[in-house]
């Protein structure tokens, strides 16, 4: 699975691992709760949009980071889920 990390205006693509060994750089997402959605290419941007407002206005949060994740579904076919921290 590939996600999508964007954070300060920046975004990296990396893979999610199970098990890893601990090294300089790894990234490890924090735990906690998380406003999630489906969504696929077309309204993407406009989920992420919403999400984030969400978590603003009903939640009072002020996201540092989005989690994107490219789930595929098929040859050449995919969609995605967005995660925005609540914490």
């Amino acid at each position: 699975m590939q996600v999508n990390e964007t954070e300060n205006g920046l975004s990296w693509l990396f893979a999610v691992c199970i098990r890893y060994t601990d090294i300089d750089g790894l990234k490890v997402l924090l735990k906690g709760k998380y406003l999630c959605a489906d969504c696929i290419e077309e309204n993407r941007k406009s989920t992420l949009e919403t999400l984030v407002d969400k978590a603003k206005t009903e939640y009072g949060g002020n996201p540092q980071f989005t989690v994107q994740f490219i789930v595929v579904s098929g040859i050449l076919q995919w969609d995605y889920q967005i995660h925005i921290p609540l914490f």
